[in-house]
């Protein structure tokens, strides 16, 4: 395995690499431009097709573990792979042409994930621990729609997080170890594997795009991340008897506690829910951060990995109790709000004072 794992990081590398060296040649196709006023930061068009080094990477990883797999494994796997080709189809049509509508991108995730479910028995998420909710996930054709939403939710969960080099691979990164994590000590070892393909696929891209953004992940990427951190763990706490289903929120916790809070406060706001902006919270450190003139004004993404890291790490050491996964969750989201609100007001007054020391 360790001989398909380096072949997989070689592969990912040499790919990122190719799109960087070559960016003279596709960068007017490629290129995520520079618009005035935008909440994008970067001086110059950076190609944001790397979610295309790690799908390609992923696959390859498929391909060579295939013979070291059982057969209703390698199934499933392929199926993965077929229906998450197309989240990161539509997000890479994005990318290339800046014309596919949300509500299509969205769409499309949820049909892709319906078809990965109804290929799988029907695949879903039977409970969340809540005694009226599960009555409901009992029947399949609400188990199957809710699986099929929660994996298109996180998709795009994913491309929300996606604002500051190396915090969406990073994130990334951090749930596929959780994951492997957990489905090895659950004697998962097939979705383990899958796991550390997945790490070595994102590693070859985060070394070009952290802590300098050479090549982005692009709406491609995200997504692709994004389904398939969503149905890994999904399949981990389906695979093994005792796993709390609030696993899964626990190592998803940070986009989920991302996109639920951006939602409420551009209702607050008056604003459409779904629409773009700049105050999410790794915008909000990132600006404290040069306002301040600190140290990690430079490596801005350090911040909210640092604060979601320890919650998505421990997760695994307590995968079986449902409480404990409710207060990881809970803590988690507590800790968001407090440093929002922290860093939304200390970033106010650090305004304020510029103007002062200005006038």
């Amino acid at each position: 395995m360790l001989t398909v794992l380096l072949l997989v990081l070689a592969t990912s590398v040499m790919l990122n690499a190719g799109i960087v060296l070559t960016r003279r040649w596709h960068i007017a196709v490629t290129g995520d431009a520079v618009v005035a006023g935008s909440y994008k930061k970067h001086r110059e068009p950076v190609p944001r097709i790397g979610g295309l080094a790690i799908f390609l990477a992923l696959t390859l990883g498929v391909v060579l573990a295939a013979p070291w797999l059982y057969p209703s494994i390698n199934y499933v796997f392929w199926a993965m792979t077929a229906c998450v080709a197309l989240m990161f189809g539509i997000g890479f049509l994005e990318d290339l042409t800046g014309k596919v509508r949300p509500t299509i991108r969205y769409l499309v995730c949820i049909a892709a994930a319906l078809v990965f479910s109804l290929a799988n028995a029907r695949l879903g998420i039977s409970s969340v621990a809540i005694p009226w909710v599960d009555q409901a996930l009992a029947y399949a054709p609400v188990s199957v729609l809710f699986f099929a939403f929660a994996v298109a939710g996180m998709t795009h969960a994913s491309n929300l997080i996606d604002g500051q080099n190396g915090l969406c691979a990073g994130f990334s990164l951090l749930a596929f170890l959780a994951l492997g994590l957990a489905a090895g000590a659950s004697g998962q070892v097939a979705l383990a594997a899958l796991c550390e393909i997945a790490i070595a696929a994102t590693l070859g891209f985060l070394l070009f795009n952290f802590p300098h953004g050479r090549i982005f992940l692009g709406d491609g990427g995200a997504y692709l991340n994004g389904a398939v951190v969503a149905i890994l763990a999904v399949l981990v706490v389906n695979g093994a008897s005792g796993i709390s289903p609030w696993l899964a929120v626990a190592v998803l916790i940070y986009p989920v506690t991302e996109t639920f809070y951006s939602m409420i406060r551009r209702r607050r706001e008056g604003r459409p829910f779904y629409e773009p902006d700049d105050a999410h919270l790794h915008h909000l450190l990132r600006d404290l951060a040069v306002a301040r003139g600190w140290p990690l004004a430079r490596v801005p993404a350090l911040m909210p990995l640092a604060m979601m890291a320890p919650f998505m790490l421990a997760a695994p050491f307590g995968a079986h109790s449902t409480p404990v996964m409710l207060a990881y969750c809970a803590a988690f989201a507590v800790l968001y709000v407090a440093v929002y609100r922290a860093a939304s007001a200390s970033l106010s007054k650090a305004r304020e004072e510029a103007v002062q020391m200005g006038e």
